[in-house]
């Protein structure tokens, strides 16, 4: 029962069908080797997870009494009595706890990003973490451009299996 269509050409061998989705290219096979930029990459976002809980810790401590509060600039010029010292110094331990769990979620999320998988979503999650490094200090953008570099090298790429 002919319904006035042609049938289908026949699949040949190693071609696709004439009739279907549209052929993907080829994925590229994942290399064996793993780039050397993968091990300092992860070294890198421990650094930062190293530094975002100790920095966690000091605004513990700073809530808790047993470290001073550091002030700034304007902050001690304004403190010259006594009594303004007192309010800014106890505004800055009642903003502690909330700084503190701001700071251990950020070495959380660099902790996370240590395990980075090999898949090509990956490689921008990971160009991702090491350009928001420089945000907090503008010092580490001595150790992230070079990260960079290496991070948008084609052996890279492959290793995530990107075709970009």
């Amino acid at each position: 029962m002919s319904h006035g269509l042609p049938p289908p050409l026949p699949a040949h061998e190693g071609l696709p069908p004439i009739i279907g989705r549209a052929p993907q290219p080829p994925l590229l096979p994942l290399p064996t080797k793993r780039p050397r930029v993968i091990l300092a990459y992860r070294w890198w976002c421990a650094l930062f997870v190293l530094m975002y809980l100790s920095f966690a810790i000091l605004k513990i401590l700073e809530a808790r009494g047993d470290v001073e509060p550091s002030l700034g600039l304007i902050e001690t010029l304004a403190a010259g009595n006594p009594q303004a010292r007192a309010e800014i110094i106890a505004g800055k331990r009642a903003e502690a706890p909330g700084m503190a769990v701001g700071m251990a979620a950020v070495a959380l999320l660099y902790g996370a990003a240590i395990g980075i998988s090999r898949k090509p979503g990956s490689w921008i999650l990971g160009l991702v973490v090491i350009c928001t490094t420089t945000f907090p200090f503008l010092i580490t953008a001595a150790g992230m451009v070079p990260l960079i570099i290496y991070w948008a090298k084609p052996e890279t790429k492959r290793y995530f299996n990107r075709h970009s």
